[in-house]
């Protein structure tokens, strides 16, 4: 007699575990969809409406140069985005590539609203890192500027040391390493893009 016993209490564990499961799969489920639709979510005007479905989109694009060390490259390009029926708006901004190697790239985008305050992070940097440039025994330190479409630029000093960076994405993101001469060479080129998009 103990063994169906223990076989009834064993179908019914097995039952309660794989209800659990089945409840909590739609969870997972909803969960994982969130994730996925907030990287798929565009960050910037001209992800609107480069993403834009149904439309006629048009893209241009001007190379403002780049910078590049041993570990990769960065390259810019002013771009004018405009839709045949979204009412004559073209939207501008920047594209930003980061190239690693050459099988690694991820890219981002700058909207002209925001040139502007990256111009100005970037200036402010190249001053600290000016004032920090004498220090030889200083922490590791991290100074960087994040823009609404997943722009990173920054610099890093440990001890002596002064490394700048720059990188394209958030989950799946390109980073480069540079010299911290790179930061005056993305001021000059984002500078350029300003004035190329303004004319």
């Amino acid at each position: 007699m103990k063994r169906p016993i223990l076989i009834y209490c064993g179908v019914i564990a097995l039952s309660t575990f794989v209800c659990a499961q089945e409840n909590l799969l739609p969870v997972a489920q909803s969960a994982g969809q969130m994730t996925v639709d907030a990287m798929k979510a565009p960050l910037t005007k001209l992800e609107k409406l480069l993403l834009a479905k149904g439309d006629v989109i048009i893209k241009e694009f001007i190379k403002l140069g780049g910078v590049s060390d041993s570990s990769g490259t960065a390259v810019f390009s002013a771009m004018t985005v405009s839709g045949r029926n979204q009412n004559d708006v073209i939207i501008k901004g920047i594209r930003v590539e980061v190239f690693r190697g050459y099988s690694t790239s991820s890219t981002g985008f700058l909207d002209l609203e925001e040139i502007d305050k990256v111009i100005a992070s970037v200036d402010y940097m190249i001053k600290l890192a000016a004032e920090w440039k004498s220090i030889y025994n200083k922490p590791y330190t991290e100074v960087q500027y994040i823009s609404a479409g997943e722009v990173k630029l920054g610099f890093y000093q440990e001890l002596a040391k002064q490394q700048c960076f720059i990188s394209c994405g958030n989950i799946l993101s390109t980073s480069n390493s540079m010299k911290i001469e790179a930061l005056p060479k993305i001021k000059e080129v984002l500078e350029k893009g300003k004035a190329t998009l303004e004319k």
